[in-house]
């Protein structure tokens, strides 16, 4: 009976890749996935970048003109630069995702109404960051390199922090990063 019971519960056990995956983006919008996405197209660097640290650079088969890291996303066919896509390259792709970033509004909207899933990312803070990770890794099936990948950029933040503790403001570096 015991046997019995667990090959029963065992069915049970959430993974990454059981049922449909439901997902809020940063648009507010629910998109859902009848399974992790495995043709994806990114619009974003930032998303390519995260995708190819999550281990599943291979399943992206179109990119914007400005993904250009890791150097494997050069090989990656290109969809148009970042403000103005190509609609019908994305299209004939027949991708499961697309990830977008909150300019790409119209384009969201076009592919929607084309029936193309479409995840758009808009994080204003590193803790939005870490969620829309959460998010990506939840649409790839890799949930736990999401939280490997979280667990590392704290960690390096963290030396950071470390490293200029007690540091007057004068000695602490100057830092400019725009996105």
């Amino acid at each position: 009976v015991f046997v019995l019971v667990i090959l029963a519960l065992s069915g049970c056990v959430a993974t990454d890749n059981n049922g449909p995956i439901t997902l809020v983006d940063d648009f507010d919008r629910e998109i859902v996935l009848e399974e992790p996405a495995q043709k994806i197209i990114s619009l974003v660097p930032s998303s390519t970048e995260i995708l190819f640290a999550l281990g599943v650079g291979d399943r992206v088969v179109g990119a914007s003109d400005f993904c250009n890291y890791p150097e494997e996303a050069l090989s990656i066919t290109r969809v148009g630069g970042f403000d103005v896509p190509n609609l019908e390259l994305i299209v004939s792709l027949e991708p499961d995702l697309v990830f977008a970033a909150s300019l790409h509004k119209d384009t969201v909207e076009a592919l929607e109404g084309m029936g193309i899933a479409v995840l758009a990312l808009d994080p204003q803070n590193i803790q939005e960051i870490y969620a829309n990770i959460e998010l990506m890794a939840q649409a790839v099936g890799k949930k736990k390199a999401g939280e490997d990948l979280i667990k590392d950029m704290k960690g390096r933040l963290a030396s950071v922090a470390t490293a200029l503790e007690g540091l007057r403001d004068a000695e602490r570096p100057v830092v400019f990063y725009e996105v």
